[in-house]
């Protein structure tokens, strides 16, 4: 007796493979790695074009971010290292979300997405603080930054000042013994395995007690309904208006409405 062709036993063809999978997604991958330098100079090309396009003059956008116009400048041409911080501070001058000014691709699909970071294949920025990988730079509007990040200075005179941003952080010890400094608390020493979940307005820090630290550093960002920093607050003042039910000129209570003649 024969087998039907299309019997469970027998394998599908080539033509059957490519007609059921029509409806999946290529997956997005963003396993090309670039070098620091390569980075840094497309991130400041980046924030030239962003400027640019939303018209806006190198000395506006001094004024917005407190930069020096020759930082800013040296910041657009590549010569100059953003720290995470000052990255904060240049998307609020943008209006838009760190991880827009972090991507390299104008994502605008609201969900079904993926990305893939390939060990090694991350986006890196070096800074005076910190060397940043940053996983899945691809996708843009995300509601979480994630990085891998490589921890050298051992005290906080090599660091510097604390820094400090919107947002809250969890960072999770891949490897060597961190301190963790944060401004309301005592130091305390992570080890592999070891989390720490913190508020990014209050000034934080990490060094390494020996050798080179790596730490999953995971950063938020309150934008996560992927609105622009006056887009939320234009929001908050119609939801403000809106909540409020009664007519203006109405009174608030009883003991203010007017008296009335017997």
């Amino acid at each position: 007796m024969q087998r039907n062709s299309r019997g469970s036993g027998q394998k599908r063809s080539r033509s059957d493979k490519i007609s059921l999978g029509k409806a999946r997604r290529s997956p997005r991958n963003s396993g090309k790695a670039h070098t620091p330098g390569e980075s840094r100079n497309w991130l400041g090309s980046h924030i030239r074009a962003l400027r640019v396009g939303k018209k806006l003059t190198l000395r506006e956008m001094v004024e917005r971010t407190g930069f020096s116009v020759s930082g800013l400048s040296k910041i657009e041409n590549g010569r100059l290292a953003v720290t995470f911080d000052k990255m904060v501070t240049i998307a609020d001058a943008l209006d838009i979300e760190l991880s827009h000014l972090l991507s390299r691709t104008d994502d605008s699909a609201p969900n079904g997405r993926r990305s893939v970071t390939r060990k090694g294949k991350g986006e890196v920025y070096r800074t005076g603080q910190y060397d940043y990988e940053m996983l899945c730079a691809d996708l843009a509007k995300k509601r979480i930054i994630p990085l891998v990040t490589k921890i050298e200075l051992r005290s906080l005179e090599e660091f510097g000042p604390l820094v400090r941003h919107d947002g809250e952080e969890f960072v999770y010890v891949l490897k060597g013994r961190i301190e963790l400094h944060t401004e309301f608390y005592e130091p305390v020493t992570l080890n592999p395995g070891d989390g720490a979940y913190f508020d990014s307005n209050m000034g934080h820090a990490m060094t390494c007690r020996s050798g080179n630290g790596r730490v999953l550093w995971i950063s938020t960002r309150p934008g996560r309904d992927g609105l622009g920093p006056s887009q939320r607050a234009q929001a908050a003042v119609s939801h403000k208006s809106a909540a409020s039910p009664r007519a203006a000129g109405a009174p608030r209570d009883r003991r203010m409405a007017p008296k009335t003649t017997p």
